[in-house]
């Protein structure tokens, strides 16, 4: 596959509690589904990173999207599996602003590239749509 491997974390901060929280696949499929406490979850996931161009082009399972807007969905309620919820949401985790000198030095450190973002929305209920970052991506141990 082309590519080189890089470690994602997406950190959702301060879930509503007893919401169900996913990964989703290019299937759509809940990967990696858990149960909200009201403390953050943390997704950990990798995607290969082609760094041949001018911008990095993010490939995988997890990557969603064109090469110019590439983006994870973080899922949650019905979308996570969870039934008999009234929440069937899921917001996207956009990857453009990573950028290309960020993706290269995670590569060469075989780092893990972070990013926060809010886990509820202004009705209370759990996050979706285009998610802006609280905290954008950093390079973390």
């Amino acid at each position: 596959m082309k590519g080189e491997p890089l470690k994602l974390r997406i950190v959702v901060q301060a879930p509503p509690a007893g919401v169900v929280f996913s990964l989703q696949d290019a299937d759509n499929t809940p990967v990696d589904p858990r149960e909200a406490d009201g403390g953050d979850l943390v997704f950990d996931l990798e995607v290969r990173c082609d760094l041949s161009g001018a911008r990095p082009n993010f490939l995988g399972p997890f990557a969603r999207g064109t090469p110019s807007d590439r983006f994870v969905y973080v899922a949650a309620g019905a979308q996570a599996g969870q039934s008999e919820i009234c929440w069937d949401r899921r917001a996207k985790v956009r990857l453009d602003s990573i950028g290309a000198e960020r993706a290269r030095m995670a590569v060469q450190q075989d780092g893990v590239l972070s990013v926060r973002i809010p886990g509820r929305m202004k009705d209370g209920g759990p996050v979706c749509a285009s998610v802006k970052p609280v905290k954008d991506w950093s390079i973390v141990d």
